[in-house]
């Protein structure tokens, strides 16, 4: 069996790790201070996504 998350809420952030660095990437920050306030968010990469 896949393990379960036991929350009430899951943010989902998912980026690229292609190298971009064209732009600023605050998931990290924003990942943090969601934590902050007790919300729960799942980070991850992929090696390659559409930009939108």
């Amino acid at each position: 069996a896949l393990p379960m998350a036991d929350v009430s809420s899951l943010t989902h952030y998912g980026e690229p790790y292609d190298g971009n660095t064209r732009f600023f990437k605050s998931t990290l920050f924003v990942a943090a201070v969601r934590s902050c306030y007790g919300e729960c968010c799942l980070l991850h990469g992929a090696e390659w996504m559409p930009p939108k």
